[in-house]
């Protein structure tokens, strides 16, 4: 009698599994040719990292075949094989199926038609047999295996067709002997991972850098390899590393860790923005570790040609113009658009260097022979270090416009930007008078925190010394009232060039000003020396007589 009943059983289920194929899920170690993967199987990495499979996304019934982490939780893809070619559902079942192809020995993928490949993996094997398989590794990327004896030959990977998600171990870059360009494509939206409008790939031209392009316009630039980091984008500061190549075979950046137990990834969203994660297991979550562009200045030339963005800056408009340069459109700089950049009219420290794409590059100069090379080239505007280990070697030289530059509190490059004997010797002039204030505040001890600001900034804080902002006017010049960047209010006392009162005359009203403790007198934060222009910039008292202060009873310019 139970073994009628066992029979009974296995019966139906034989039947069962006729009717519906698909019902029941198979974990494959390999794909064959004998053996394809259908829309319920899946594909597990050798330790089970990962694992691959169909899925649809979220308020979507569209299937697609992709890789993702298999003791994770959190559903989170990392790789898609028909991104742009999904699997229409017939009726609400599962009809696909990922194969080899039994005359090209390819992988393909099927929708309810397998006469019509929807997706095929680029490759041909010369005479497909039962030596072809498809493995998934512990690094997330699907191969295609032809096995000859005991070494494998790798006929086809996944890795080399990336999406919007960025392993460990996946290349970024350029095949030089292929011509393959592996780059991320973000997702058209959530719900659709076709591809989208940006992209983040390695521009090779010229000095090789990180790009994010939109529509194939500049959107963000990570910057040149420095010998241990992209110059525009945060080093990593947990378990991982990055490594740059550059050879006649390839150029490519990858990411490493040291073991399969770190789990990250770096996502192109559908934004444009570069995040990467790392996975808390005693969280059970993802944690964004850095975001990029995050701030105005990493957007791309925000202020033009010849413009540096200094998000640090102590007034209300991150753009500043190179040593050397002044705004083209003084009109828009001051109302705080600075697209139009700056015109030429010596160093910059902890910059991200300007587009390298036309840069030159020459390896065996040292920063010095880099120096001599740029000055003997009449169209040179800047160099660098291309590699700063060791103290710096190899050299790149711009010509033409400085495009996209900013700065950064900590990581960055030195640019040495060529300016004109005119100029230089402005700066000598001005840097003469901070070498002699320093002396005179070794003597004195009482001046070390005044600051010194450059005349644009200025500038920007009194709404170009708008009518509006003049709080009075006397024998030496005008008074301002100004907002730095940080909030601070200040008056501006901006003496008159005809006033006749010499370098000399003003740095000692400079020192004596500093010297002086008075209730009764308002605070000096800093002056300002610049071609022309002398400037002295005093704490802002609110709800007090300002000019008695600043100016005498009768309006006349009162001079401390």
């Amino acid at each position: 009698m139970n073994s009628t009943i066992f029979l009974f059983v296995i019966i139906r289920l034989l039947i069962f599994l006729v009717i519906h194929p698909s019902s029941i899920s198979v974990a494959l170690d390999a794909i064959t040719p004998n053996q394809p993967l259908r829309d319920g199987d899946f594909l597990l990495s050798a330790t089970k990292i990962f694992k691959l499979g169909f899925f649809s996304p979220d308020n979507s019934h569209n299937r697609y075949i992709g890789v993702w982490y298999n003791n994770i939780p959190i559903k989170t893809i990392v790789w898609i094989a028909n991104r742009d070619n999904p699997i229409i559902p017939i009726g609400g079942t599962g009809t696909g199926l990922l194969a080899i192809h039994g005359d090209h020995g390819g992988l393909v993928i099927y929708g309810k038609d397998q006469n019509t490949p929807l997706w095929s993996a680029n490759v041909t094997v010369s005479s497909p047999n039962n030596s072809v398989i498809a493995k998934l590794r512990d690094t997330g990327n699907l191969v295609l295996l032809e096995h000859n004896g005991s070494n494998p030959r790798v006929l086809w990977q996944g890795f080399d067709y990336p999406t919007d998600t960025l392993l460990p171990w996946m290349k970024i870059g350029q095949n030089r002997r292929s011509g393959l360009n592996r780059r991320l494509t973000s997702r058209k939206s959530q719900d659709d991972p076709g591809s989208g409008n940006f992209s983040y790939e390695i521009d090779p031209t010229g000095f090789p850098q990180l790009m994010v392009y939109k529509d194939r316009t500049k959107w963000f630039r990570g910057g040149t390899w420095t010998g241990q980091r992209f110059s525009g984008v945060p080093e990593y500061t947990t378990n991982s590393v990055r490594n740059f190549v550059n050879n006649k075979d390839e150029i490519y950046m990858e990411i490493t860790v040291p073991n399969d137990s770190v789990f990250t990834r770096g996502v192109l969203d559908e934004s444009g923005i570069v995040k990467r994660f790392v996975w808390r297991d005693h969280e059970s979550k993802w944690i964004e570790g850095s975001s990029n562009p995050s701030e105005w200045c990493d957007y791309y030339g925000q202020c033009g040609p010849n413009g540096n963005c200094d998000p640090y800056s102590n007034y209300n408009f991150s753009c500043l113009c190179l040593p050397g340069f002044e705004p083209k459109f003084p009109q828009d700089w001051y109302l705080r658009d600075g697209l139009g950049g700056c015109m030429r009219k010596s160093g910059v420290a902890r910059v991200k260097v300007p587009d390298s794409s036309g840069a030159r590059v020459n390896m065996n100069f040292s920063l010095k022979g880099c120096e001599q090379e740029c000055m003997k080239d009449c169209s040179c505007m800047a160099y660098a270090s291309a590699d700063e280990r060791g103290g710096g070697k190899g050299c790149v030289m711009w010509s033409g416009d400085l495009i996209d530059t900013r700065t950064f509190s900590s990581v960055g490059q030195d640019l040495y930007v060529r300016v004109d004997a005119v100029t230089l010797g402005r700066q000598r002039k001005y840097m003469f008078f901070m070498e002699d204030r320093t002396d005179l505040d070794d003597q004195s001890k009482i001046n070390s925190e005044l600051q010194f600001f450059d005349q644009t900034t200025v500038a920007a804080a009194t709404d170009n010394f708008s009518v509006a902002n003049k709080l009075g006017t006397g024998g030496f010049g005008s008074v301002y009232k100004g907002v730095l960047r940080n909030g601070k209010e200040v008056a501006v006392k901006r003496l008159s060039k005809n006033s006749g009162q010499g370098i000399e005359e003003f740095k000692n009203e400079v020192v004596i000003i500093a010297k002086l403790q008075h209730r009764n007198l308002v605070k000096i934060i800093g002056c300002c020396v610049e071609d022309k222009e002398k400037m002295l910039i005093y704490e802002y008292v609110p709800n007090k007589s300002l000019d008695s202060f600043i100016f005498g009873t009768s309006s006349s310019f009162f001079f401390l």
